[in-house]
C-alpha cells in the first residue's frame, strides 16, 4: 500500500487496523465540546477537553451489529488551575 495517502474531494485515507484504508468524510453539523475536570490531591484542577476536527466513516467496514466504522482527527487541549502555594514565580 502507499506511504502517503492522497485525499479527494469527500474522501480521504485513514490509519485502520494498521493499514491505509479509505474514508468519507462526514461533516459535523453540530458539536458541544465540554471540559472534563479533575480535582487533584494537591489541589490543582486539571481540565481537558478533545476538539475534532474531522470524521470520517471507513468505507465498507461495519461492527458486527452492523454500525459503520468512524475514524476522527483531534486535538487535546489541556489546562491547570494550581494553587499559589504550588507556582513559582516566572523567570526564577
Amino acid at each position: 500500500m502507499e506511504d502517503t495517502p492522497r485525499k479527494m474531494p469527500g474522501k480521504t485515507k485513514v490509519l485502520y487496523n494498521g493499514q491505509w484504508v479509505s474514508a468519507t468524510v462526514v461533516p459535523v453539523t453540530q458539536a458541544q465540546e465540554t471540559w472534563s475536570e479533575f480535582l487533584l490531591a494537591d489541589g490543582s484542577v486539571f481540565k481537558v477537553k478533545i476538539v475534532v476536527t474531522e470524521v470520517a466513516k471507513i468505507d465498507d467496514v461495519y461492527e458486527k451489529d452492523g454500525t459503520p466504522v468512524y475514524n476522527a482527527k483531534w486535538n487535546a487541549i489541556v489546562a491547570v488551575s494550581a494553587p499559589e502555594h504550588l507556582k513559582k514565580i516566572p523567570g526564577v
